[in-house]
């Protein structure tokens, strides 16, 4: 994986994002483990939100522009919000990505990702799927249709 540049654990952990107190999404990332809430929020960044992040590589079919679309509109959303509100800055609870994480792994648990007769660069080096999202296509689409500010540190103006 390395010598090609394709390492999936990586995702936007290479370039140099900073979150609360400095601390860098490389270390939030550490140990080949990238996780995000749906693949777009992540605990200690505020006001970041990523595409195509953790867990949500359409490893089973569909397209990628598709997820863009859903990911877009839930950011876009999360932006409206932002103004409308008065809200300074969207923080991820922590609670509500670990919940998500284990949403994913426990859906992952029937997959053939996890299949132990196999390797593959999907899984980390503890086993953990990190690439591959274990949801159908409808599903992504209902759970980033709007996003739940109760998921959310909220900081206002």
């Amino acid at each position: 994986g390395r010598a090609t540049g394709f390492v999936v654990t990586d995702l936007a952990a290479r370039l140099g994002i900073a979150g609360r107190g400095g601390r860098t999404l490389a270390e939030e990332w550490a140990d080949e483990n990238p996780s995000a809430h749906l693949g777009i929020s992540v605990p200690g960044f505020p006001n970041f939100f990523c595409m195509y992040g953790p867990n949500t590589n359409m490893g089973h079919g569909g397209s990628v522009i598709f997820l863009a679309e859903c990911q877009s509109r839930y950011i876009a959303a999360c932006v409206v919000e932002m103004v409308e509100r008065g809200i300074e800055a969207m923080e991820c609870r922590p609670a509500a990505r670990d919940a998500w994480v284990r949403r994913v792994d426990e859906a992952h648990r029937e997959l053939v990702w996890t299949h132990p007769g196999m390797s593959t660069y999907y899984r980390n080096r503890h086993g953990r799927v990190v690439s591959p999202s274990p949801f159908r296509l409808v599903d992504t689409w209902a759970m980033t249709h709007r996003p739940d500010l109760g998921d959310f540190e909220l900081a206002f103006v």
